[in-house]
């Protein structure tokens, strides 16, 4: 610090001297002096920096090398006095040379870090007349517009950004920032297909350009293309530093207060893995490869950056309310800008958000009390805006972030797909375990938005504890659905069944089904939990049973079910069954033990058992008084055999039950070793 002081004061005394005897400086001393001024700017000391050029500027005032750097030192400075030399020193290096386009730029970062945004814009016009090729100048200009629509949402400032963008593109084509910040604006304002269009043309000329990355997958995210999305999106995070890729990886704010305390106490590694398994057990759809509910939240990042950020007073977007607002609850369904009036304020800007699908529907306000385009949640007791809903927006966005943070806004924009999915868990040939599923479609059902088969995607997986995915099955709806009255398949007849097989692993798994509509309109998912045994061995053991609609050959044309061997089953779905039909039944028996004489000898009994009465109301309270029929039944056969697995299906009898619900017990007793195996199942019997 010492050697600096004497190296300034050298210099003053220097240029005193040289002043006193009036003489001028020579050209090596003026190439020295902004050598010297740049050789202080390198060490980020620009105080020291500004001195010197000063120095040198009051000495050599029209030296156009000292003005230009006269100009930039000062302007780096951030102050409002460092501000106003620069733009003394531009304006006449701008007098000194009106033709040259450079020296008209410069003024213009000046002007508008002097927030002179209008004489900005004119010097900008007048660089670009100068030279039509000049990037910097289209860039400079288009931000003087897409700033402030960013903040206040003018279609005007829109309009010409889009404008001033489009005739960067067009005079520089290769221009790789400018290609991206239209693709970014038009992505902002909704015109995704055009944004792609420019997103691509950018990652044609660069594509290990960052922001060009980011804006193509936040476009591929908005046309539903999520693997497109995610490919994009790790692409950029790829070449992002540790401090830019922050915001997308964080996820403390994505958790219900009351779980932050704990996500706090965690080490690094921790966070880490915790942070894989919330995102996997997030995933709206676990039967395809990306995570969309992760590709979502990038892009959610993404626009909340681009949208909130401030550099001037050196906010970061993800980190003001409305980013932190749009991250955690998604777009609103409304943006409507407004002023407030008060007798404390006299026209505060405000956005006022509407949330219509969000766990808790609400109306959240962000005021701009310092007119600094920076938008927060106001505060009751500094902003006395006057409206009691404006001072509880806070407190009803904590709500929200409380009941469901990570709320899909995809899935809140998609209609429903209503259908019936079950598994039943059996062993194959080779007795490993597999699960059959089944789904059921009514392609009518009562509504009338229901798509037709032809328009569906049927989709399925199994997970284990972590959310991995294990297996996957996926195939066009048609190719899969079949009438379930048998017949033909004609595709708009209802209802409709599709069955088919996974291999699975032992343990704790999930299963899921999904049908979604091909555009991406619509999608339904169905998912459980089950507990998969080990490999049938050569303990006794019994299948999930099955309540069928009926059995068959598997060699029947149209008819759909599972195929086990050589017989078909059609399950029924729905656990209600009508007492007036047989009540049908399917399920395999495994590892059977046999006697001297290699047969198996054991007992089959089937119970069902009342448990409580359908009706509801005086009609319930009746049946319970007055039951009228048997709330048990049970039926015991003896068989044998030399066949150690068995399929079992059977027709019981129940028409002299009372209707309710019911409890089915099927129990099979080894009558060689005495070993004994059951399940059960819960079923409802109504007339």
């Amino acid at each position: 610090m010492i050697k600096r002081l004497i190296l300034i004061l050298a210099i003053t005394w220097g240029l005193f001297f040289a002043c006193s005897g009036q003489r001028q400086m020579t050209k090596f001393e003026v190439d020295w002096l902004v050598s010297d001024a740049n050789r202080l700017v390198v060490l980020d000391d620009l105080d020291s920096a500004a001195v010197v050029i000063n120095e040198a500027a009051r000495h050599a005032p029209r030296d156009t090398a000292i003005l230009r750097q006269q100009g930039i030192i000062n302007r780096k400075l951030g102050t409002v006095e460092g501000r106003r030399k620069s733009a003394q020193a531009l304006r006449e290096l701008v007098k000194a040379d009106r033709m040259n386009p450079y020296y008209r730029v410069e003024l213009a970062k000046t002007l508008l870090a002097q927030t002179f945004a209008l004489e900005a814009r004119f010097q900008l016009s007048l660089a670009i007349d100068l030279d039509s090729s000049y990037e910097e100048a289209y860039l400079l200009m288009a931000n003087t517009y897409r700033h402030p629509y960013f903040e206040d949402g003018f279609t005007e400032d829109a309009d010409s950004a889009q404008e001033v963008l489009t005739a960067l593109t067009r005079n520089v084509p290769r221009s790789v920032p400018g290609l991206v910040k239209l693709a970014e604006l038009l992505a902002v304002r909704g015109e995704i297909d055009s944004a792609g269009q420019f997103a691509d043309s950018a990652l044609a000329l660069d594509s290990q350009s960052v922001r060009a990355n980011l804006a193509a997958g936040y476009v591929r995210y908005r046309q539903q293309r999520f693997i497109d999305a995610g490919r994009d999106f790790r692409q950029a995070f790829a070449r992002m530093d540790t401090f830019s890729l922050t915001p997308y990886m964080f996820i403390r704010d994505l958790l219900r207060p009351q779980d932050q305390s704990t996500y706090d106490k965690f080490s690094a590694a921790q966070k880490d893995s915790f942070a894989t398994v919330y995102w996997k057990s997030r995933d709206f759809d676990p039967t395809t490869k990306v995570n969309e509910r992760q590709v979502e939240h990038w892009a959610r990042v993404w626009k909340a950056n681009l949208l909130f950020s401030n550099e001037r007073y050196d906010h970061e977007g993800w980190l003001t309310d409305m980013g932190a607002t749009l991250i955690r609850l998604g777009d609103p369904d409304e943006r409507v800008r407004e002023y407030i009036h008060s007798g404390h304020t006299s026209g505060t800007p405000a956005w006022y958000w509407r949330y219509q699908t969000t766990a808790l529907p609400c109306t959240l306000v962000f005021v701009d009390q310092m007119l600094s385009g920076t938008y927060y949640f106001s505060s009751p007791t500094n902003d006395n805006t006057g409206s009691l809903r404006t001072n509880n927006s806070r407190r009803v966005a904590y709500l929200n972030y409380r009941i469901q943070p990570e709320e899909s806004q995809v899935m809140r924009q998609r209609d429903e797909i209503r259908f019936v999915a079950h598994t039943y868990r059996f062993f194959d040939n080779n007795d490993n375990p597999e699960l059959q599923f089944a789904a059921l479609y009514d392609p009518a059902g009562g509504d009338s938005a229901s798509p037709p088969l032809r328009q569906l995607q049927l989709r399925a997986s199994v997970q284990d504890a972590n959310y991995n995915i294990l297996q996957t099955f996926a195939a066009r709806a048609e190719q899969e659905f079949g009438p379930v009255a048998g017949g033909e398949p004609e595709i708009g007849s209802s209802p409709r069944l599709a069955c088919f097989s996974l291999p699975v692993h032992q343990g704790e798994l999930t299963w899921n089904v999904v049908l979604e509509a091909l555009d991406k309109s619509a999608f339904g998912r169905i998912s459980d939990t089950l507990s998969i045994p080990t490999a049938a061995g050569t303990t006794l053991q019994l299948s999930d049973i099955v309540v069928a609609g009926r059995f068959g050959d598997t060699t029947a044309a149209g008819q759909p079910g599972f195929r086990r061997r050589d017989l078909s089953i059609t399950p029924l779905l729905s656990d209600t069954v009508s007492l007036h039909n047989p009540l049908n039944l399917y399920f395999e028996i495994y590892n059977l033990p046999i006697d001297i004489r290699s047969v198996t000898r054991y007992e089959l009994t089937y119970e069902l058992s009342y448990t409580k009465s359908a009706a509801t109301g005086l009609k319930g309270l009746l049946q319970e008084i007055w039951p009228g029929k048997k709330e048990s039944v049970s039926y015991t056969y003896r068989e044998g055999g030399r066949e150690t697995d068995r399929q079992r299906q059977l027709s019981l009898d129940i028409t002299d039950l009372r209707p309710g619900h019911y409890d089915l017990t099927v129990t099979v007793n080894d009558l060689i070793m005495g070993e004994k195996a059951s399940e059960r199942i819960g079923l409802v019997l109504l007339p």
